[in-house]
């Protein structure tokens, strides 16, 4: 129980900032005939759907608007965000109940209401992939420790069957939120040597088709892989829209360190690499060796082919190329981590990003 002697009054609890401003007379006319109409409008019997607009239309009309959007239509009753849409951040909260229904309302003397507990939930949520959704965190929880001990990872057929969900929809929209997450910003680059290839991922090549950097109807996708011996440390990738020295060298600032060794094809995408200081180029020039760019790129290849049976099996192939880019992330999500032998450090990386990834919805998702 809270005695009451721990709250402080209106205005020592307002940020004096606040306290500076100064209305004027015309404002405080504004605010005194709308007051007037949301306390003459009150019904008792009214459901908390019709007292949380009239609450809104008072605040529109009193201040907030265009400004600061006031969202009445999801979870939470009432949202004040700091900016003039829904994707801005939330500012304020508030809870709306009937006026008659006193027991889930925070009084003075108890907090202990669903009011209060409705608030702190939004409240954690909010800016988060958690954001609106119904689902309880635990179950989240739940599903994020599962995505994670699945070394070969998960398709939404598979979530849906071992979770019970009711749609396909659902755990497929699940998903794509974690994988929205998996990416950090400003992670760490590539280091040492580095071989970089692009490869044609998408519907298999039949026939005479054009093959190569110029394949109709794949995504073209660049990538890079750490050489550590015989074996592959941290890979990238990027989905471009041709093999052009602009897109190629652009991959290969953002995701390399200076200093590093690139290994690359004998490309003309790639050529300026020799002059650039920043880098170390080694050419490896395929015609006239008798070689196979596999034998000559062995890292860049092996991860080609490692994301593209991983894409085949756990996916069977089902994969639009419209949200290849979140399926890519995913994979190198794992691979960069597959030494570790603790799943709750990976749980722990996971939950970390969740709660500072931007929320979205399906319909963002699809659109």
């Amino acid at each position: 129980m809270i005695k009451s002697e721990n709250y402080s009054s209106p205005r020592k609890a307002l940020n004096k900032s606040f306290l500076k401003v100064k209305p004027t007379r015309s404002e405080m006319e504004s605010f005194k005939k709308n007051l007037i109409l949301l306390l003459g409008g009150l019904n008792e019997t009214e459901s908390e759907e019709h007292n949380k607009n009239d609450l809104g239309d008072f605040l529109k009309n009193t201040f907030y608007q265009p400004g600061y959007y006031i969202n009445t239509k999801d979870r939470a009753d009432l949202v004040i965000h700091n900016g003039p849409d829904s994707k801005s951040k939330p500012g304020v909260l508030v809870e709306v109940k009937k006026p008659g229904n006193k027991n889930e309302m925070v009084r003075k003397d108890d907090l202990k209401a669903k009011g209060f507990y409705e608030l702190i939930l939004f409240s954690i949520t909010s800016g988060t992939i958690f954001q609106e959704s119904k689902k309880p965190l635990l179950l989240w929880f739940h599903i994020m420790w599962w995505v994670v001990a699945r070394k070969t990872g998960a398709s939404a057929y598979n979530l849906k069957d071992f979770m019970g969900f009711g749609s396909y929809e659902t755990a497929w929209t699940w998903l794509h939120k974690l994988r929205r997450t998996m990416v950090r910003d400003g992670r760490e680059k590539l280091s040492g040597v580095v071989e970089v290839d692009e490869t044609y991922i998408g519907a298999e090549e039949i026939g005479t088709g054009k093959q190569g950097r110029g394949a109709e109807d794949k995504s073209l996708v660049v990538v890079a892989t750490e050489c550590i011996g015989k074996q592959i440390g941290r890979v990238r990738f990027k989905i471009i829209p041709d093999a052009s020295k602009e897109n190629l060298l652009s991959f290969i600032e953002e995701n390399l360190e200076y200093g590093s060794t690139v290994i690359t094809d004998g490309w003309s995408g790639y050529a300026s690499l020799s002059q650039n200081k920043e880098y170390e180029h080694i050419k490896k020039v395929i015609s006239g060796t008798g070689k196979q760019a596999h034998e000559l790129l062995p890292h860049v290849h092996m991860a080609d082919s490692l994301v593209k049976r991983w894409i085949n099996g756990t996916h069977q192939g089902k994969i639009s190329t419209k949200h290849l880019e979140y399926y890519l992330d995913e994979f190198a999500f794992r691979f960069n981590r597959k030494l570790s032998t603790h799943r709750g450090k990976l749980f722990y990386w996971l939950m970390q990003q969740a709660v500072t990834t931007s929320p979205v919805t399906y319909k963002d998702i699809i659109t």
